[in-house]
């Protein structure tokens, strides 16, 4: 028992932390609170990656796993910097800005960082029928077909997975993951 909480305690300070240092804010006038909730978004999506497994017939290619995030460029940077010298299981990392009027059939990750539940359910609905896994902010994401929601309990970042729209996307999210968020049906 005491092996097993050490090895658990151990993914959940590699999965929070990653390996990843949380550099200054790059501008003064945004609010560091803010800024350190998104670096360490940035490093929960890499570290998702790590514990998700997409089948061989998915939109990944055989180089690249490519994450997409709805029209956010502050944070696509700081998602780029994150991960720009890492890979999953021997696959580069490719970081684009999408919007409505891009295709989002490359996506292997997608992340919605609006509140907006129209905003939401469009994308929701844009990328129905492709393997990817969808992570999001809003409160309704989760009933709105995602797979991931974030949210913050006491200052602290916390996330929810819908396993049962994980495994519809043709995901499997594996079992150490499962552990650390909330699983929700």
């Amino acid at each position: 028992m005491l092996k097993y909480s050490i090895t658990l305690l151990i993914l959940l300070v590699h999965l929070l932390l990653g390996g990843f240092s949380l550099p200054a804010h790059a501008d003064r006038n945004r609010d560091p609170q803010l800024d350190h909730e998104l670096w360490l978004k940035a490093a929960y999506l890499y570290n998702f990656t790590r514990f998700v497994k997409w089948p061989v017939t998915s939109t990944n290619s055989v180089d690249n796993l490519t994450f997409c995030v709805v029209e956010n460029y502050y944070f696509t940077v700081i998602l780029i910097k994150t991960v720009s010298t890492r890979t999953i299981v021997d696959k580069n990392i490719r970081v684009k800005n999408v919007s409505e009027n891009d295709s989002l059939s490359d996506c292997d990750l997608l992340y919605i960082d609006q509140e907006t539940p129209s905003l939401n359910s469009y994308y929701l609905k844009k990328i129905a029928g492709i393997t990817s896994l969808t992570v999001g902010n809003a409160d309704s994401f989760i009933e709105l077909g995602g797979v991931v929601r974030f949210h913050m309990i006491m200052n602290r970042l916390k996330f929810e997975i819908n396993d049962l729209r994980a495994v519809d996307a043709g995901l499997i999210i594996d079992t150490q993951l499962l552990k650390l968020g909330r699983v929700l049906d």
